[in-house]
């Protein structure tokens, strides 16, 4: 099976935000259904690997991958062929959608799988909660890459 990765965005507008607020897990079960039913995905997901909440006001997004056997916390910050997965992207608002990913938004999930890798110290392993609420700013006191350190004390 072909590993992929699933961008599941909640709006507060979705009958599902209550569930968002409460429990990844849920959310995960309801993005896969939903993919079953748009025959994006096969009947045996396996073990979802749940990777991100991130939390913005009235939007949270997860992200979390099915059949990534070669997925490894050590090396996800790096852009290589393991970590460019191709992306499903689940749309929860008024209206649902599950489609495949343009490829600009397939980057940009992977990319931000990446960064937030990168954010977290060495170790850590997901799922990684990254908070926007009420206009709080995210702090990594730990980052793994020099690059970070620099930006946080330019910050």
């Amino acid at each position: 099976m072909n590993p992929r990765r699933f961008f599941v965005s909640v709006s507060a507008k979705s009958r599902h935000w209550s569930q968002a607020c409460e429990s990844a897990e849920a959310v995960i079960e309801i993005a896969l259904a939903l993919a079953r039913e748009n025959n994006l995905v096969d009947l045996d997901t396996g073990d979802p690997k749940f990777l991100i909440e991130e939390r913005w006001g009235s939007r949270t997004h997860f992200v979390f991958d099915i059949h990534h056997d070669t997925y490894d916390s050590e090396t996800a910050h790096l852009p290589t062929k393991h970590n460019d997965l191709p992306v499903t992207a689940i749309f929860l608002s008024r209206t649902e959608s599950a489609q495949a990913a343009s490829k600009l938004i397939q980057e940009k999930v992977n990319e931000e799988v990446r960064e937030i890798h990168r954010r977290h110290a060495a170790g850590i392993q997901p799922p990684f909660m990254v908070d926007h609420m009420d206009g709080r700013v995210p702090r990594y006191d730990n980052p793994r890459s020099g690059r970070d350190v620099v930006r946080l004390v330019r910050e």
